[in-house]
């Protein structure tokens, strides 16, 4: 926008319009001009502030701020209307309008939510004091280390521990409030792709490791600890690991995956120490390993706990290419971090072979061609940006191929990371190195898009919007002047996957 919005004819209609009226063609120019495409929705939206008791009437400069800030969100008008819904429904108004006046930077944040995400609009409704922290100075500027998120979610979960579904409820609000940073964080595009599917992956690991720790305290109060004998003949602690794969396990979780574990339980052997009876002081009846790990996989998910033998000697015995390949990506994730080593290291020759392994190719192949089978439509192909042609899924499995090819002779490929993989496959010429960085580029590109079109309504979804004012809105979430400019660059990025 050329013109700077105070100079513009339509600043002082606007003005007049707050007490009422309907817009004229100048205030419905410099409307245009910031991004609307309903000024008379918008005017309506407006004057309704007008009325609320906090809004500062009469205050040019708050005007200013306000239009310039709704010049510079994804959204404009859903982003005022989120804001009105905001306002009228805060205790104290005064206080937020105060920290929005006051602050550029919190305003920014303030309003890339309200023009970016309906899902975390209505997260923060439900829960306002999400806000006041979101907007604290320190809370998008300062790095949240997975172990300082663990024990803070530890300490919501003790104090709810009481309360009917306490610490469920206490890990669903820890885990929203996170997102709304995060989600911040990238519409502002504060942190990296890498940084951000970091720090949603720490997020579900935080998650895991405290929902292992309230499952297996509340087992050992009524059953007592697991436990085996070692080869040296003495009783051991019978430890518990969750094993991160795909996305988690790779560090690269979206804003709505699912996660991929495995339970795995140092061994089979054993039984729990039982505990006694406060009343008669008798011991009460101990359990198996097998029993104790079951009941807490249960407690977790409706997944089964297999001990580290059991998942040695399956892979041995009945182990496939997908296997191997979802292995690639696996990674300790909560509980004891000694046991996933020993899990790792169990796993390594099924997954990396000695000798150079062409088949997988041809297996990797048959499963794409299943995955092509299930997208209907040139269009579905072009507009999922995971599974279609030229997507994220294609450039996971070159890069998956070449790991599983040459990953038992090159220890440097054995890296759950997919951006990490195709650098070294770079530096050990596997790939041209203009194809590496063109996979690359198009992988960080994908996954931006993908992220921007999930956290809009917090879905499960892939798939580019259809309707042209969506994909307005996408293509300013991907700093793209307009819709056309985005198809140009999403085309761009898979053809040079696909070619």
């Amino acid at each position: 926008m050329s013109v700077r919005i105070e100079e513009h004819p339509g600043f002082s209609h606007i003005e007049k319009l707050l007490p009422g009226g309907a817009p004229t063609p100048a205030a419905k120019d410099l409307l245009a001009l910031i991004g609307v495409s309903d000024p008379l929705g918008v005017t309506r939206n407006l004057q309704s502030l007008a009325l609320h008791p906090a809004f500062p009437r009469n205050n040019s400069e708050f005007l200013l701020q306000l239009l310039s800030s709704l010049r510079n969100t994804f959204d404009p008008e859903r982003a005022l209307s989120n804001f009105e819904r905001i306002l009228g429904t805060r205790e104290n108004p005064d206080l937020l309008l105060r920290s929005l006046t006051r602050s550029d930077e919190r305003r920014a944040e303030f309003f890339a939510l309200a023009g970016g995400s309906q899902f975390l609009i209505e997260t923060i409704l439900r829960h306002p004091r999400f806000l006041d922290w979101l907007l604290r100075p320190g809370t998008l500027n300062t790095a949240r280390t997975k172990e300082k998120m663990v024990s803070e979610l530890w300490k919501w979960v003790q104090e709810d521990r009481d309360a009917p579904n306490g610490p469920e409820n206490a890990m669903r609000r820890f885990r929203q409030r996170e997102y709304l940073r995060i989600a911040v964080l990238d519409l502002l595009r504060r942190a990296s792709l890498m940084e951000i599917t970091t720090n949603l992956s720490h997020l579900a690991d935080t998650c895991l490791e405290v929902a292992v720790r309230l499952a297996r305290a509340e087992l050992v109060e009524k059953y007592g600890k697991p436990r085996h004998k070692g080869a040296d003949g003495r009783w051991r602690s019978t430890e518990f690991s969750v094993i991160g794969m795909g996305k988690l396990g790779g560090l690269e979780l979206n804003f709505s995956s699912d996660i991929d574990l495995i339970f795995v339980y140092s061994s089979d052997e054993g039984e729990t120490t039982g505990v006694t009876d406060t009343i008669t002081g008798r011991p009460k009846r101990s359990i198996s390993n097998h029993e104790f790990f079951s009941h807490l996989s249960r407690r977790l998910i409706s997944l089964m706990a297999k001990s580290l033998r059991s998942c040695e000697v399956y892979y041995e015995s009945w182990g496939e290419t997908w296997e191997r390949q979802a292995l690639i990506k696996s990674r300790h994730c909560a509980g004891s971090a000694a046991l996933s080593d020993d899990f790792m290291e169990m796993i390594r020759p099924f997954v990396y072979r000695r000798t150079m392994d062409i088949s997988v190719l041809e297996e990797i192949g048959r499963i794409k061609g299943r995955i092509n089978e299930n997208l209907k439509g040139v269009d579905a192909a072009t507009r999922n940006v995971k599974l279609g042609e030229g997507g994220i899924r294609e450039i996971e499995f070159i890069t998956q191929a070449l790991q599983l090819i040459y990953g038992g002779r090159e220890t440097l490929l054995q890296n759950p990371s997919t951006l990490a993989g195709l650098s070294i496959i770079e530096a050990l010429g596997l790939l041209p190195a203009h194809e590496c960085d063109q996979l690359s580029n198009a992988y960080v590109f994908l996954r931006d898009v993908e992220h921007r079109v999930q956290v809009t309504h917090g879905l499960q979804t892939h798939e580019v919007p259809a309707d042209e004012k969506s994909l307005n809105v996408l293509a300013r979430k991907m700093d793209c002047a307009e819709s056309a400019e985005l198809r140009t660059r999403l085309a761009y990025h898979q053809n040079n996957v696909s070619k």
